[in-house]
């Protein structure tokens, strides 16, 4: 069976692996600390040390800057650059991923004489188009036919899953997709991105289904044809954090849009993902429901909101700011961060996170069979059991759409009002 591997290596100067700093700054970022990084790489101190000290030299500028103190005695954080760099990668791979999934298992079939020169237009030019184009590459079906036909053995090509960054983090999405290829034998590819990019990957080509939660954005997308239809998988909530002193004084605020002003006019520190997911498309929202236009000095875009949710809460601790998270990245964090929960259980916090398939009609080269497959499947009795069997540490992060091992809900078009229920936020009703 064919296992070869596209490998696409990043250079940072003519000395340092771009891949290899990149995913130190990664777990810089997730771990708080330079000697927490190294442990969750297996890397040795000093060769993590080195590695910065030679990308720092090459591009003149710092990546990480050291803490001292606090109550976990000090530790690492990126600097904007270092997040900046950070975030840039994680587009950067987003990309490269779609791209490589679409290409080369036709790269691979061609090599091997399974499929004819390609026509001018076909892969070759595909193959070499400028990132962000409008993907052009023939369906993947008449390639894999030829290739049994030529007596070729090939794996299924993995269905690309372009999903929001939340799941990926506490490995939901991993426990889903493992459980779909033991069912299936179909690989799943996670790509993690913001709702928003997500959604623009879907338009490009690069992916054939998407997790995101930004509802309207996504009946956009569907009525612009991009998608067949929304399928509700799961939902938690948002909560707002913030100092524990709360400046603002939100506690008592009695719901979001009166904690958004109280904010506003205290001119209270607030952090903002500023990157068009799901996360940011919910806060914008909100501000605009409030009444409110948040801006400097109080208000701040943070630069590395790309990098997810958990990277943002993690600065805003630092910062002692106020900052919007989805409950599942709170529970995950709550033991490391200095941040309060000060408010919750507004059903305007409601968080509903839906499977898109793509049209191939639309989108060429979209496995639509198998992203319709994975859908139903995981809408359906074993996914959304798995859902609400998901409780790392002994507490759920979401909440299946059809109550664990219920009847599939179905796209949400054959199911008129079903946002509105199956989204509301846990012990919320859903109006």
């Amino acid at each position: 069976m064919d296992r070869r591997k596209v490998r696409i290596g990043l250079q940072v100067g003519g000395e340092v692996d771009g891949d290899a700093l990149c995913r130190l700054l990664e777990a810089v970022a997730q771990e708080g600390s330079l000697s927490g990084a190294c442990r969750r790489l297996g890397m040795a101190y000093r060769s993590a040390w080195a590695l910065l000290r030679r990308a720092e030299a090459e591009l003149g500028v710092a990546l990480v800057e050291r803490q001292a103190g606090g109550p976990a005695g000090g530790g690492a954080r990126l600097t904007p650059l270092g997040e900046e760099l950070l975030a840039g990668y994680r587009r950067l791979q987003a990309e490269a991923a779609g791209a490589v999934g679409r290409y080369f298992p036709h790269l691979v079939a061609h090599l091997k004489g399974a499929v004819g020169e390609p026509a001018p237009g076909g892969d070759a030019q595909g193959a070499g188009e400028v990132p962000g184009e409008p993907a052009g590459e023939p369906a993947r079906e008449p390639a894999g036919d030829r290739a049994r036909e030529a007596g070729v053995e090939q794996e299924p090509a993995p269905l690309l899953l372009a999903t929001t960054i939340g799941p990926v983090e506490v490995g939901l999405v991993g426990a889903l997709a493992e459980a779909f290829l033991h069912r299936t034998g179909i690989p799943v590819r996670p790509i993690a991105v913001g709702s928003g990019q997500a959604l623009e990957l879907g338009r490009r080509g690069r992916a054939d289904v998407l997790l995101t939660h930004a509802p309207e954005a996504e009946e956009a997308f569907v009525r612009a044809g991009y998608g067949i239809a929304r399928y509700p998988l799961m939902y938690n909530d948002f909560v707002l954090l913030g100092p524990a002193a709360d400046p603002a004084g939100v506690r008592g605020a009695g719901g979001i849009l009166p904690a958004f002003r109280a904010i506003a006019a205290a001119g209270a520190p607030f952090v903002s993902r500023g990157d068009r997911s799901g996360t940011h498309l919910k806060e914008q929202a909100l501000w605009a429901a409030a009444g409110v236009t948040p801006g400097a000095p109080w208000y701040e875009v943070y630069v590395g909101g790309a990098l997810g949710s958990a990277a943002t809460v993690r600065h805003a601790a630092r910062r002692q700011a106020y900052v919007l998270v989805d409950r599942a990245t709170y529970l995950s964090l709550r033991a490391e961060i200095s941040l309060a929960l000060l408010l919750e259980g507004d059903p305007l916090l409601r968080n509903l996170f839906s499977l898109i398939p793509l049209r191939a009609d639309r989108v060429p080269g979209a496995q639509e069979e198998k992203a319709l497959l994975f859908c139903r499947w995981a809408t359906g009795p074993e996914g959304q059991g798995i859902i609400a069997g998901f409780r790392p540490g002994g507490v759920p992060l979401f909440y299946p759409v059809a109550g664990g091992g219920g009847d599939a809900p179905g796209p949400v078009q054959d199911r008129p009002g079903a946002d509105a229920g199956a989204g509301a936020a846990p012990g919320q009703p859903g109006g």
